[in-house]
């Protein structure tokens, strides 16, 4: 098997730690679940849903998306809430990764990348245009691809096929890691490589035993 020449990260859920519901990220945030009953309810997570899927595709802006995130919530939550619990979502970084991003940016021949699903206001913390970088490990890749700034998300075929194009790669050079099955299988069926992620173990150690699998070359 020959080694990809694109290698390509999801973010959250492989190398930056994520809330993985409302009530983890209010928590984080230090805001009241209110009527927990009600927001674990089919209805008003379907409501949430809608709002972000929105947002992460670029649709309007950040402001914007507290007001309509404050409606799919009922007004239970006041705009400054929603501001603080969306700015909580993001975590910190899973250890090692860093180290292994700028490990793969040094090998000839290959670029890294990350493919991720999100949003202005995050994206603004992920890769900052100046000061300190809180996640260096994304500023260490050379190139970064946001879903808000395509107009497209995973699983969609268009992202992949968008992120595709613009680096000029075979669908079989491309190596992707993501925490979710379904984005996971939506990539390989545009022919890349691909590899579930848990994002509740050691990222960094998974992403070394599947890069050594594919025959890249570490160390």
């Amino acid at each position: 098997m020959s080694a990809p020449r694109v290698i390509c990260f999801d973010i959250g859920g492989v190398l930056v730690r994520i809330c993985r519901s409302w009530a983890e990220a209010c928590e984080t945030a230090g805001v009241p679940v209110y009527d927990p009953e009600w927001l674990a309810g089919r209805e008003a997570v379907a409501a949430r849903s809608v709002v972000m899927q929105a947002y992460q595709n670029g649709a309007f802006s950040t402001d914007e998306y507290y007001q309509r995130m404050r409606g799919a919530l009922s007004e239970r939550y006041t705009l400054d809430e929603i501001a603080r619990i969306h700015d909580a979502w993001l975590l910190d970084e899973y250890t090692g990764v860093v180290e292994l991003v700028t490990r793969l940016g040094e090998l000839p021949g290959v670029t890294t990348a990350c493919l991720s699903n999100t949003n202005q206001r995050h994206w603004d913390a992920l890769a900052p245009n100046d000061g300190l970088p809180r996640f260096p490990a994304v500023m260490a890749l050379r190139q970064r691809f946001a879903s808000h700034l395509m107009r497209s998300s995973k699983p969609d075929a268009q992202i992949f096929l968008d992120f595709q194009q613009q680096l000029g790669a075979e669908a079989s050079q491309i190596l992707f890691f993501d925490d979710l099955d379904h984005n996971v299988l939506a990539a390989r069926s545009q022919g890349w490589r691909a590899e579930t992620i848990d994002p509740h173990g050691d990222t960094c150690q998974q992403l070394q035993v599947h890069l050594v699998a594919h025959g890249v070359e570490l160390w």
